[in-house]
Order: structure tokens, then C-alpha cells, then sequence
């Protein structure tokens, strides 16, 4: 993951007041609430229990988590409409290649 996206994690946690645990329990939660809307790649990769979830997944659901605050942010403030597929698909990206 590229910095700019870690410091974006960083302030999306703090905003939120969520310390590190809280917000991986809440990254992954998040995450496997809206996996409907993933590709199959992302929801095998939060499958079992949470204990078992790969360094790989976490630093995908916390992607994921911070582009989902986003997005919320922009449609309550300017009522920006947003697709989880496509915030799924952005956070999959993200999570690669940074």
C-alpha cells in the first residue's frame, strides 16, 4: 500500500476515534456486510472466523473501510451517489498496487 493511502487510513481512523483494534474489527465487519457487492476473489478472502483472516484481507477491508467513509461523507454532504461494486473493485486495486 502506498503512503498516501496509509495516511488516508490513518486520518479516516482518527476521525472516526476508532484505536488500531477497533478499526480492524470494524474494517473487516464492515467489509463482510457488503461482500454482496464483491467479486469472488474479495469474499473468499473472508471466509471463516476473523481470527483467521490474512494480513492480505485486513489491509483490503481497511481500504475498503476508508473509501466506504468516503463515499458516505460525499453523498450526505452533496448527495454524490456511489456504487459498492465500484467501491469494491477500487479497493481491490488499491490494496495491489497502491
Amino acid at each position: 500500500m502506498n503512503p498516501k493511502t496509509t495516511q488516508a487510513i490513518i486520518k479516516t481512523r482518527q476521525s472516526l476515534n476508532l484505536d488500531r483494534d477497533e478499526w480492524q474489527n470494524w474494517t473487516i465487519c464492515l467489509a463482510r456486510l457488503y461482500l454482496n457487492a464483491a467479486p469472488e476473489e474479495a469474499r473468499l478472502q473472508f471466509m471463516g472466523p476473523s481470527s483467521d483472516i490474512s494480513p492480505q484481507a485486513k489491509e483490503l477491508a481497511e481500504v475498503f473501510a476508508m473509501l466506504f467513509a468516503r463515499a458516505e461523507d460525499k453523498a450526505v454532504v452533496v448527495g454524490l451517489p456511489y456504487s459498492m461494486v465500484n467501491l469494491w473493485l477500487t479497493a481491490i486495486q488499491e490494496a495491489r498496487h497502491g
